[in-house]
C-alpha cells in the first residue's frame, strides 16, 4: 500500500499534537516567559519539602501535584516521600482514598485539625483556602499546629480574576460541567467557592490577624491549554491583556509565604475556636 492509513483514534491523538504545536507558538510569540501557577507552585515545594521537615497538605485531594505540571521522569512522590512526615488532610474521604502519594491521610476539617499543637514545620493548601466559609479560623489552626518559624504556603486565586468573577456569580448547578468543560477534571471535584480571603489585603489582614509575618507575597499569571480553540484563544487574549500595567492586579492567583515568629506567642483567635466548636466530626483514613 503506498500510502499510511490512519484510524480514527490516531487521527485524534495528531490532531490534538498539532493543536498544541500551533497553541506553543502563538504562546512563545504573544506571552513569552509566561509559567502556568502550579509550576511555580511546584518550584517551591521542591525548595521547600527537605528530610528534616514535617509536612501537612490541607485539602490534598487525589494529588498534591498537578500531573502536568511535573516535567518528564519527575515523580510526584519524590516530593512528598522527601519530608521525615508527610501528612495529608481533605474532608473527602473518596479523594483521601485516591491519594496514593501521602503516606498518612486523614479526614478533617480545615477549621479543626486533629493534631497537637506545634508539630509541623511546613503547612500548605493549594487551591484550597478559597473553598472554607471561615479562613481565619484556618489561619488560626495552622498557625496553632506550627512550630516556631515555621511557614504556611498558600496558593488560592486572585477574587479579581476575570474567571474567579465569573465563577462568583454562575448557578451552583451549571458550575460542574463548566468546570468539566474547561479545565477536563470531573464535575465532582467543583466544591463550593466563598472567595473570603482572596485579595491582597484580606489574606495579609487576616494572617496578621492570626499572629504570621508575610514573608513573601507573588501574583501569579495563567494560561491554561484548552482543546476547544475559542475557549483557548480567550484564555490567551486575556493573559496578554493582563500583562498591561493596569491590568496586573487582576492576574489569577496569589502565592503568598506567612511565616510564623521563631519566639511562639500566645494567641487564639475567637472567631476561629468558635468555629471549632461548630465543625462537624468526620472518620480517619487508614
Amino acid at each position: 500500500m503506498g500510502y499510511l492509513q490512519i484510524c480514527p483514534i490516531q487521527n485524534s491523538v495528531l490532531t490534538f499534537c498539532a493543536l498544541v504545536r500551533a497553541a506553543t507558538t502563538l504562546v512563545k510569540a504573544l506571552c513569552p516567559g509566561i509559567v502556568h501557577p502550579q509550576v511555580r507552585y511546584k518550584e517551591l515545594l521542591r525548595h521547600l519539602l527537605q528530610p528534616n521537615i514535617r509536612w501537612l497538605d490541607l485539602g490534598c485531594g487525589h494529588n498534591v501535584i498537578r500531573p502536568w505540571a511535573l516535567l518528564p521522569g519527575e515523580d510526584e512522590i519524590a516530593y512528598t516521600h522527601s519530608p521525615s512526615l508527610s501528612v495529608g488532610i481533605d474532608r473527602d474521604v473518596s479523594s483521601l482514598h485516591g491519594n496514593r502519594c501521602i503516606p498518612f491521610r486523614v479526614a478533617a476539617h480545615m477549621e479543626r485539625l486533629p493534631f497537637p499543637d506545634e508539630c509541623f514545620d511546613v503547612v500548605t493548601a493549594n487551591m484550597v483556602l478559597e473553598h472554607s466559609e471561615s479562613p481565619r479560623a484556618v489561619m488560626s489552626e495552622v498557625w496553632r499546629t506550627l512550630r516556631p518559624d515555621g511557614r504556611f504556603i498558600v496558593h488560592t486565586p486572585n477574587k479579581y480574576f476575570p474567571a474567579s468573577m465569573l465563577s462568583a456569580v454562575l448557578p451552583k448547578k451549571i458550575k460542574p460541567g463548566l468546570v468539566e468543560l474547561l479545565t477536563r477534571r470531573p464535575a465532582k471535584d467543583a466544591y463550593p467557592t466563598y472567595y473570603r480571603a482572596n485579595t491582597r489585603s484580606e489574606i495579609t489582614r487576616c494572617s496578621q490577624a492570626c499572629g504570621f509575618r508575610v514573608e513573601h507575597f507573588e501574583i501569579l499569571e495563567t494560561l491554561t491549554f484548552s482543546p476547544h480553540q475559542v475557549i483557548f484563544l480567550s484564555n490567551l487574549i486575556i493573559a496578554c491583556l493582563l500583562r498591561w500595567g493596569a491590568f496586573e492586579k487582576l492576574q489569577a492567583d496569589f502565592l503568598v509565604t506567612l511565616r510564623k515568629p521563631a519566639i511562639n506567642t500566645v494567641f487564639r483567635s475567637g472567631d476561629a475556636w468558635s468555629a471549632n466548636r461548630d465543625a462537624e466530626e468526620i472518620p480517619s483514613v487508614a
